[in-house]
């Protein structure tokens, strides 16, 4: 009996040992991708500049300036994704490392509850109250009805023939398809 406890203790205690060893990879991996981003990010600063700089000086007939704006605009595309996936790498890390410490914070036993404040509805403020529904204002409503030709007003029981085309609209009329 004291051997399988004690053997629960050591699994325990290497479990600690494995999150805290975790915890500490996952901050020295956010600082290492953090130093890279903020690498990238001024490379991305100094090329952008170059590119504006290009562009302005750039004219239609100049071919190598041309070149030299697209050589630019590739370099600033690429490093524009790899700031975006170390941006997502480190968004991924930070999200495992707040997984990790939570299980370190987690209660030992299930005496140890986490202790939640009570709600203060105080802060909430008083409850509107809505008008009854059968007091509620009617808006104005005005039938409509389907049948009637809106530019006219006189019904009608069939529907209204197509628009023929007219000779002084050339919509098509001259080419024979």
């Amino acid at each position: 009996m004291d051997d399988a406890v004690n053997c629960l203790l050591d699994n325990i205690e290497n479990d600690i040992d494995s999150l805290k060893a975790h915890k500490e990879m996952n901050q020295y991996l956010i600082n290492k991708f953090k130093n890279e981003h903020t690498v990238l990010r001024d490379e991305k600063y100094y090329i952008q500049k170059q590119l504006e700089l290009a562009s302005r000086s750039c004219s239609g007939q100049n071919k190598s300036k041309s070149k030299e704006v697209d050589l630019l605009n590739i370099a600033y595309n690429k490093l524009d994704q790899k700031e975006r996936s170390t941006r997502r790498r480190i968004a991924s890390l930070k999200a495992e490392l707040s997984l990790i410490i939570s299980k370190l914070d987690m209660p030992k036993s299930k005496k140890e509850k986490p202790i939640v404040p009570p709600l203060d509805l105080s802060k909430l403020g008083e409850r509107k109250v809505l008008p009854p529904l059968k007091n509620a204002p009617k808006a104005p409503r005005k039938g409509v009805n389907m049948n009637s030709d809106f530019n006219t007003g006189t019904k009608r029981r069939m529907k209204a023939p197509e628009p023929k085309l007219s000779n002084s609209t050339p919509i098509l009329q001259n080419h024979v398809l």
